[in-house]
């Protein structure tokens, strides 16, 4: 099982607003990934994959991004991080 999350497990268990059992069943190996935000020089990689396998998807040419708009990415926040973008 694969999982990912936002919050603060530790301090959910410490605080009881997450099971213990739980927590420690799925947290046998752990995987920081930084936020979108944190990671601007990974925005026109990301996009261009995601262009690409939407153009797969439905079977048209691949959309590409200007530098103009890879820029006003780069610049964005991202607050839902990659599913965003």
């Amino acid at each position: 099982i694969l999982s990912a999350t936002h919050r603060n497990l530790p301090e959910l268990v410490r605080n009881g607003e997450f099971r213990q059992d739980l927590f420690y069943r799925i947290n046998v190996i752990e995987l920081a990934v930084p936020p979108l935000r944190e990671r601007p020089d990974d925005i026109a990689l990301l996009a261009s994959h995601i262009l690409k396998r939407l153009a797969e998807e439905y079977e048209c040419p691949p959309a590409s991004l200007t530098s103009d708009a890879i820029n006003k990415l780069k610049h964005y926040s991202f607050p839902g991080n990659v599913r965003e973008l």
